[in-house]
């Protein structure tokens, strides 16, 4: 990690966002190098949380030395990965949000524009919708998928302030409501949070959303909100539906497409990218096998060292 950070200063619930080393272009688009969140659970647990959805447990802390702090971790870190494999290997629950991308030639944008914050629905988010973006020409279909990116500011969920409002990709505003435990933006509410990807982060929601409706705000008195998209009656909807835009997915001899789902927000296994990730470890190459290095170099123990001069 860059910097001297003292975990011993942190309260239970506190989450910090700190940056590392990490700043080759190949495997970090985002400034002052690629980060991890550093949070301390209510009992007083610290837990480190990485690419792929993976959280990492403090077993020892604050040992000083000359250059500053180590901190001893369980294991070691996952690089964040370029968006594409993130939803493949990890993310199943956004394969629709992903085909959507493709379809639309919206990927490289998605995944290459720095410092981004990507609200992507759920699969049946885009299962009750069914047939609603058949209509819609290639630019009209860009512009909602652009409604769901935030460039040039990696929010955290808590960042997201109630009331505030959000300059999106389609140049609208998104709203944020926070009420309870619940945030929402416009009225699609955070399902997971906090999802590291190469370029930034991803926020989980549970509905899709509408560029043209932007005005529309929560009920918080409801378990769940009315979906802002009208769905057609010409292909059946929900969660029994086919995932729409799945067919966009590329697809290779090791596609996920075929491979069993996992639990969205489930670890990588450490070996990294796959045969059909392309151009490097910001498309998928090589975060694995860059973790196995750093272990075989500094890491098989699980030491983080912090504030190395």
């Amino acid at each position: 990690m860059s910097g001297k950070v003292n975990l011993g200063s942190m309260s239970p619930g506190d989450t910090q966002t700190v940056p590392t080393l990490l700043n080759d272009s190949r495997y970090a688009n985002v400034s002052d190098g690629q980060k991890v969140f550093i949070t301390m659970q209510p009992e007083g647990e610290v837990v480190i949380s990485s690419g792929l959805g993976t959280h990492i447990t403090v077993v020892g802390t604050d040992i000083p030395f000359d250059g500053g702090l180590v901190q001893v971790v369980e294991s070691l870190y996952v690089v964040p990965r370029r968006l594409e494999p993130s939803i493949r290997d990890s993310y199943m629950d956004l394969t629709a949000f992903l085909g959507a991308l493709y379809r639309a030639d919206l990927v490289d944008e998605f995944a290459q524009t720095p410092n981004a914050t990507i609200f992507a629905p759920h699969n049946s988010a885009f299962q009750r919708l069914a047939g609603a973006f058949d209509s819609m020409d290639d630019e009209e279909f860009r512009r909602v998928l652009r409604y769901h990116i935030v460039p040039n500011a990696v929010l955290r969920s808590s960042d997201l302030q109630d009331s505030s409002n959000l300059t999106t990709g389609a140049k609208t505003p998104l709203h944020v409501t926070r009420y309870i435990n619940d945030i929402y933006v416009n009225t699609a509410r955070i399902i997971q949070t906090d999802l590291l990807v190469a370029n930034g982060i991803v926020q989980m929601i549970d509905n899709v959303l509408n560029v043209e409706l932007n005005d529309v705000r929560p009920n918080v008195s409801q378990s769940a909100q009315d979906a802002v998209f009208t769905a057609t009656a010409s292909v059946a909807t929900g969660e029994g539906a086919p995932v729409p835009f799945t067919s966009a997915l590329p697809c290779t001899a090791s596609c996920s497409t075929s491979q069993a789902p996992r639990p969205t927000g489930e670890g990588g296994d450490g070996k990294g990218g796959t045969p059909d990730d392309e151009n490097g470890a910001a498309r998928g190459l090589g975060p694995g096998t860059m973790a196995v290095a750093m272990g075989a170099a500094a890491g098989v123990l699980g030491i983080g060292f912090v504030g190395i001069a």
